[in-house]
């Protein structure tokens, strides 16, 4: 069966970012469409015609969407991802199939809505399927219930589709698809993956990798919490790096896993590794301050890493424990230090407006940054997302929650408080957060000793200042992190 996967366009002169943790608007970074080239490269393997459009990428507009359709009018299937915030940008694309060729099938994608499958087939009349459950076991099932003219029971909950489709998918059939099967993802079904970055252009070529998905943890605000954890081997990850260096001569890539450190053992056996290829390549990750060590780190510092992203969230004990985020601000602050030490640049998140947020609260959190000095940051304000313990505690309260329109899910502006205190307020201390870091002169005085000290990262360091400077300035950090 043939089937086209689109990445929609980019929404005005904001790139976006659509994978399922991350379904966000973002100025200064353009991703590769991850989960849609593993999507491909597996739905390849079971013998199905695959092309992929990377509209996102490439800077294509809308009718260069639709003249790619019409030159692909006999696919049977459409996939495309969305997100909420861009839902109307995204979604013309299923209008545009239907109008080409009227059989065809659309499936979408958006993780952050999943538990909405009903509220999203009314929202996007278009749209025939949508996936609720595992991205790409969602669409394989939908897929092979399609080719098979197969109707089967509904008890897994991975679609949601017309009454007049007969797809149905049960429990008892349902079987994980995981990424260690899917392997190596279809980079060739893209044209390069010289547009890629993230933050800042910084020794391209560029791309994520997923070393695992799904995360244990149970912070109360995030899409990803609670879900079952799915490990690659250092094997398969490696033969991937492989791969890329080979293929495209790699130079820097992102572990985009929830958390790399999940599993520390795993982590050690794929730096050891990294370090013996000596491929001099620069790698980020994202992780948890109780996850990592000295040890860990130094390994991680030798085999290339560069930098790492810790969610700290708050600098307050109350406001971390209410949201479950299962660490303290004296492990938080201790892992940013020696992270520092090792040589490592520390990208930290925070989030302010979270449930018993206070002005005071929120002047611990300036404090923690003013303490620790990240060497970047990234603030957001509370947002309750659809399939969220957050969204689940304050719909019970708030039933308007329940018919929030979802291009209001901004990070940067948000239409509702969680914590009481005004939305106007939570702003502008979301600028006062990164200024706080930003303006600090004694930031200034240990980024200049980091760049003399370590020549090689003097681009990336200043590249990403300039940025910063730029987004905070100019654009008062919207649709920025």
């Amino acid at each position: 069966m043939k089937a086209i996967l689109i990445n929609p366009p980019r929404f005005g002169n904001l790139k976006v970012i659509r994978e399922d943790r991350c379904e966000i608007t973002e100025r200064d970074s353009v991703l590769p469409p991850m989960s849609l080239i593993q999507m491909a490269a597996y739905l390849r393997n079971q013998g199905h015609e695959i092309k992929v459009l990377d509209a996102n990428g490439f800077d294509q507009g809308p009718e260069e969407v639709v003249s790619w359709i019409e030159r692909n009018s006999d696919a049977k299937v459409l996939i495309s991802r969305f997100t909420p915030t861009t839902i109307k940008n995204d979604t013309f694309l299923f209008s545009s199939a239907k109008r080409i060729n009227n059989h065809i099938i659309t499936i979408g994608i958006c993780w952050t809505t999943r538990t909405q499958g009903k509220k999203v087939l009314e929202s996007i009349p278009n749209l025939d399927i949508y996936v609720t459950g595992d991205t790409i076991d969602g669409v394989c099932e939908a897929i092979d219930a399609i080719e098979n003219h197969r109707a089967i029971r509904n008890g897994a909950n991975l679609l949601a589709f017309r009454d007049h489709y007969d797809l149905m998918i049960s429990q008892e059939n349902h079987r994980h698809i995981t990424i260690e099967e899917i392997g190596i993802p279809a980079y060739d079904l893209l044209p390069s993956i010289e547009p890629y970055y993230a933050n800042t252009r910084y020794r391209a070529p560029y791309t994520v990798i997923y070393s695992s998905k799904g995360c244990p943890f149970r912070c109360s605000y995030c899409t990803v919490a609670g879900t079952n954890v799915d490990l690659r081997s250092a094997e398969s990850v490696m033969a991937e790096i492989d791969f890329l260096v080979a293929k495209y001569g790699l130079r820097s890539f992102t572990f985009f896993d929830e958390t790399f450190t999940l599993n520390r053992d795993r982590a050690f056996e794929i730096c050891s590794t990294l370090r013996e290829r000596s491929y001099n390549l620069s790698w980020f990750c994202n992780t948890r301050s109780d996850l990592i060590d000295q040890d860990l780190l130094r390994i991680m510092h030798e085999s290339g890493c560069e930098g790492i992203s810790l969610g700290i969230e708050s600098g307050n004990q109350t406001i971390l424990d209410l949201c479950q985020k299962g660490t303290s601000v004296e492990s938080n602050a201790s892992a940013i230090r020696a992270a520092k030490r090792i040589g490592l640049r520390v990208f930290a998140s925070f989030i302010v407006g979270l449930p018993g947020e206070t002005k005071d609260t929120i002047e611990d959190t300036i404090r923690f940054i003013k303490n620790t000095r990240p060497n970047g940051i990234e603030v957001n304000i509370a947002v309750p997302y659809p399939g969220t313990r957050l969204f689940e505690s304050f719909s019970k309260e708030n039933p308007e929650l329940l018919l929030i329109d979802w291009n209001t899910l901004q990070q940067d502006s948000p239409s509702c408080s969680l914590c009481g205190l005004p939305l106007s307020f939570l702003s502008d201390m979301r600028i006062r957060l990164y200024k706080s870091l930003y303006l600090n002169p004694m930031y200034f005085i240990e980024n200049a000793v980091s760049i003399l000290s370590s020549p090689s990262q003097t681009p990336l360091a200043l590249r990403f200042i300039l940025k910063t400077m730029r987004n905070l300035f100019f654009f008062s950090m919207k649709g920025a992190h």
